[in-house]
């Protein structure tokens, strides 16, 4: 623990708390309105300590260095970690807020001022053993699944904590079908280069995100009296196993139990069935019906289909439906069967598969159903075997050879290769037209071998040993077979012998290119020449000598050999990796992030506190992601302090909510550090006293309102219903929102629907929407078609408020000159999606009038006057542009922070926000024909992504090359690529460091290899 000497205490009350805490050998987190605060109040704690510790001294540089060059933020930070005192907000970079809270947890920083922090939308849900349960109904009772290295365990949270939000969320969905919504500062474990933690606003589409990629569920006996409950079972008890479990995999395919779940009661309608066209399915249904002593008849639908109608007996009926076979859509593996053993599960497995799956010759093995929960268990249960699949929506359904339209279907497919040979290996068909296509494709896979080995005579054979993909490899390949050829004649030579011979080198500096030297032993001499080396073939070069190269076979032919022809053991073949055979590791899938949205904010958002032991990496699993728990983490806060219980809104300084009081103060006293925690507000007065007891202490929490009330949030929805379909007409939208929360609070339905029809007739106005005959909004009937345009359609995907999409789309068309990029600028961040705005102060004032005189007819957008109300969130926006034009003038983060006080946090957060609304402007001038603006608004997008002027674009082009190592390049009058292919590479090492010189000269399709420099495959000495 660091030595900590107070010194005297002060009028400041925080200051005085935040000592005593120390004092008495404690730990405190205090609470505070805003981000300025916290940076202060931590300062004014820090300047009333001195500390003595080597480890606290690291860690100020640690977050002192944090970016390439310190801001004054970070040298506060540093400054104030030194003395064991911490501010912790949005602010921070990623690597400062990891440190500051692995300093807190490990002891050495005491106190850490900080703002509320959010964490994940209450609809996750959290993975505990078969189970899955919403975060704002779990217990925290459970074990969930964490991780620990690569690996999955379970462990017990110690709390689920509630917060109050007000941001918006990011949705975020992966190729397999995962998909989960986050706070922007919420970190999820991403691997790019390497692996890290990032905030959900700092993903980008293409990461690789970690996901599930095995879990292990404790198995569980299952019997037939766990199913049958309402009718007496007349046959002996018997476990669920082997081919029942087949069988009731086959019937949740292909049947129908003859009964339906109503209200939690069973309705009894009609004969269970099994339908289908292969013999090998009923003969092991036969086989189940008679253990079980169901009777059966084979008989024709009306289809001409064959089917086995069973007993209508209540308890065989009864049986099937708590399975989970129910009515169509409604089908699902009911708790007890997905906690089944590995064999039993395999069954259930194949069963499904072998009723609604198929084997496509493109090499993916697929399922197809329309109950979405029936697909997302089955994708959970091949978890249980390292079995990765992924999930899509699909209208039309193979069946038979024949492909059907149907209701939207859900299809889970096995792609990767690993999980291909995986499912062969454990799980397979039954039906042996199936069977034999799977063998198909797992020969097919196989057949790829890398390299043949035998870990008795020590050697590897690799197929391409005498071969190669590109012209250099090939003629290294043909060079090896020619070295092993006259070893196999000549038998022993010294290698200068034998390099005049050949008349090239013996080796390539690639090790991975000479695999003709497992074929060779060598020994050196020193009788001729200190330095001679002999060569001669081993054992299995002379095998492979007298019985491929002198017989004229392919090596591949060693490839199908079961046993090593020297010494008879068991040949151990390894398989070529696939290009994302690196995405499995231990359990985690690193899956690829197929789309990001920004969704709605939500009142509460949740988090898992996890506790330090039993060891874990504080990662848990949710909606298939290995999420980090954000805000909850394990740390000894003896005491929360709440200083700010009042917080400046539009209508000036208001209480904050009962719910973020109690949320706060539920941070004090964690289990197995306290027996008791603090929960401290400071009054300034007795009245102010009382008044904080009565509305806290004694307080009820809030009400939860609907944000449906919000027309933004009404409009984004609106259209969205439309745009997928979803409600068809007036009548069917005033049917949806009858139905919603929000017509349950607000209860006037004519208020509401005159809202909704005034909703409709600006989609109309803004040709977002059209309908036969449409009108206008007041005068649709009931049954009037609505339709979203292309231009509306295109809105609701890229979740644009459709006023946002207007004001663009207006803006683009007035533009004709598009040189000067400060409209474009102002044009997004006039939008409702860029705010909170940076504010314009005072001082503001002349610099913002200064930047609208200079672009007097210019901007793409009226300016309000003076004296309107919207004058001054205008005076906002063009601050906010004014800070993005600095950003792509190549201002740095230091000088941003002086001039705008934007946080380098806060400076990403906005980039991202103005990225993705460039993007829009993109796509919406795409399809309005605005090809005018497609070149400037593409630039702009690249200068904001990079922050660099628009000469560097060019170099920018090169992977591993940002603005800084741009600018660099560009003074030393390197300007483009064309200069990149002409500069020696030792030129460009000085400027910008050897191993990244080699990299953009690999880039460019040169490379230095032994003093000769390659263009492709061309050498020039």
């Amino acid at each position: 623990m660091p030595k900590i000497s107070l010194l005297t205490p002060t009028a400041n009350d925080t200051v005085n708390l935040a000592l005593d805490t120390i004092r008495i050998g404690k730990q405190a987190l205090i609470f505070v309105g805003t981000r300025p605060s916290a940076e202060k109040t931590a300062e004014d704690i820090s300047k009333k300590l001195g500390t003595e510790d080597a480890e606290l001294e690291k860690l100020s540089l640690e977050i002192l260095h944090a970016l390439s060059r310190p801001t004054k933020q970070c040298e506060r930070l540093a400054l104030c970690v030194k003395k064991g005192i911490a501010f912790h907000h949005s602010g921070l970079t990623h690597a400062q807020r990891t440190a500051v809270e692995n300093g807190f947890r490990n002891g050495k920083i005491r106190i850490i001022c900080c703002t509320p922090t959010l964490c994940l939308s209450g609809d996750t849900k959290i993975w505990h053993e078969s189970l899955e349960t919403p975060l704002s109904n779990f217990n925290g009772k459970a074990a969930i699944f964490s991780l620990c290295g690569t690996s999955l365990v379970k462990i017990k949270p110690e709390a689920i904590e509630r917060l109050e939000n007000s941001s918006e969320l990011i949705g975020i969905e992966t190729v397999s079908g995962h998909s989960i919504k986050a706070t922007p500062n919420h970190r999820f474990f991403v691997k790019r280069k390497v692996k890290k933690l990032i905030a959900a606003a700092g993903i980008q589409k293409g990461d690789r995100i970690a996901t599930v990629g095995k879990i292990h569920i404790e198995p569980k006996q299952a019997s037939l009296k766990d199913f049958v409950k309402d009718n007496e079972l007349p046959i002996k008890n018997q476990i669920i196993e082997g081919k029942i479990s087949y069988f009731i995999g086959a019937m949740l395919g292909d049947g129908h139990s003859g009964a339906e779940m109503l209200s939690d009661k069973i309705r009894y309608k009609g004969s269970p069935c099994l339908v289908g066209i292969d013999g090998e399915i009923f003969s092991a249904a036969q086989e189940v019906c008679n253990i079980l002593q169901i009777r059966y008849a084979k008989k024709t639908n009306y289809h001409g289909t064959p089917q086995l109608v069973l007993s209508k007996k209540k308890w065989v009926r009864e049986f099937f439906l708590r399975c989970g076979i129910d009515k169509l859509e409604n089908k699902h593996l009911s708790e007890k069967l997905e906690t089944l053993d590995l064999n039993s599960s395999a069954s259930l497995l194949r069963g499904l598969f072998d009723t609604d799956g198929y084997v496509q010759k493109s090499r993916n093995i697929g399922f197809s159903n329309i109950s979405e929960r029936l697909v997302k268990q089955m994708q959970k249960q091949l978890l249980r075997f390292g079995i990765v699949s992924r999930i899509r929506k699909a209208s039309t359904m193979k069946i038979y050879q024949k492909v059907y339209n149907t209701k939207e279907s859900f299809e889970l497919t096995i792609a990767h290769k690993r999980s291909i040979l995986d499912f062969y290996k454990c799980i397979g068909f039954g039906i042996e037209r199936k069977q034999t296509d799977l063998l198909d494709i797992a020969l097919q896979i196989s057949s790829n071998i890398n390299y043949i080995e035998c870990g008795k005579c020590k050697y590897k054979l690799y197929s391409n040993i005498f071969s190669g993909r590109s012209k250099s490899q090939k003629r290294w390949g043909a060079f090896k077979l020619k070295v092993i050829s006259i070893l196999g004649e000549r038998g022993e030579l010294g290698s200068k012998e034998l390099k005049n011979i050949l008349g090239f080198g013996l080796r390539k500096k690639d090790s991975r290119l000479n695999h003709h030297y497992q074929l060779i032993q060598k020994r050196r001499t020193g009788s001729r020449s200190k330095t001679e080396w002999y060569w001669k073939l081993n054992d299995i070069g002379m095998w492979v000598y007298n019985n491929i190269i002198k017989l004229s076979k392919n090596i591949e032919y060693v490839q199908s050999m079961k046993v090593c022809p020297l010494c008879n053991s068991a040949l151990l073949f390894s398989i070529k990796k696939g290009w994302r055979d690196s995405d499995i590791e231990g359990d985690i899938f690193w899956d690829i992030i197929r789309s990001l949205k920004k969704l709605d904010a939500e009142t509460f958002v949740y988090d898992v506190v996890l506790p330090n032991f039993p060891k874990s990496d504080h990662m848990f699993v949710a909606n298939g992601f290995i999420l980090h728990n954000s805000a909850g983490l394990d740390i000894p806060a003896y005491r929360a302090v709440i200083r700010d219980l009042r917080r400046f809104g539009k209508t000036g300084l208001n209480w904050i909510p009962v719910l973020e009081y109690l949320q706060m103060s539920g941070r004090a006293g964690r289990p197995k550090y306290d027996s008791e925690g603090q929960a401290i507000t400071i009054a300034s007065s007795e009245p102010e006293k009382d008044e904080i007891h009565e509305r806290y202490i004694l307080g009820e929490p809030e009400e939860i309102y609907s944000k449906l009330a919000v027309e933004p949030v009404l409009r984004t929805y609106l259209l969205s219903l439309i745009a997928t379909r979803f409600t068809k007409n007036h009548k069917e939208i005033m049917e949806f929102f009858s139905k919603t929360f929000w017509a349950h609070q607000f209860r006037e339905m004519p208020k509401l629907e005159a809202t909704i029809m005034r909703m409709l007739a600006l989609l109309a106005q803004w040709e977002f929407i059209t309908g036969e005959d449409f009108i206008g909004a007041n005068e649709l009937a009931d049954e009037t078609k609505i339709h979203a345009t292309p231009a509306g359609r295109r809105v609701a995907e890229l979740y644009l408020d459709p006023y946002t999409a207007n004001h663009i789309i207006t803006c683009l068309r007035r533009g004709r000159d598009f040189s000067d990029t400060f409209p474009l600028l102002l044009m997004i961040c006039t939008t409702l999606e860029m705010r909170p705005l940076i504010r314009a102060g005072a001082r503001d004032y002349d610099a913002v009038q200064e930047k609208l005189a200079e672009q007097d007819g210019k901007l793409l957008q009226e300016e309000p006057g003076m004296y309107e109300e919207e004058y001054e969130e205008f005076a906002n926006a063009v601050k906010t542009s004014m800070f993005l034009n600095d950003w792509i003038q190549e201002k740095d983060e230091e000088y941003l922070l002086e001039r705008y006080k934007v946080r380098p946090g806060e400076i990403h957060a906005k980039l991202d926000l103005a990225d993705w609304l460039l993007y829009s402007s993109i796509e919406l001038a795409k399809l309005m024909q605005l090809k005018h603006a497609l070149p400037a608004l593409a630039k702009l997008r690249l200068r904001v992504q990079n922050g660099a002027k628009e000469e560097l674009l060019p170099l920018l082009r090169l992977k591993g090359i940002g603005r800084v190592r741009a600018r660099r390049l560009f003074t030393h009058g390197i300007t483009d690529i064309g200069a990149v292919k002409r500069a020696e590479q030792a030129r460009l090492a000085e400027v910008i460091g050897a191993k990244v010189a080699e990299d953009i000269k690999k880039q460019v399709g040169q490379e230095q290899t032994q003093g000769i420099l390659k263009f492709g495959e061309e050498k020039v000495e």
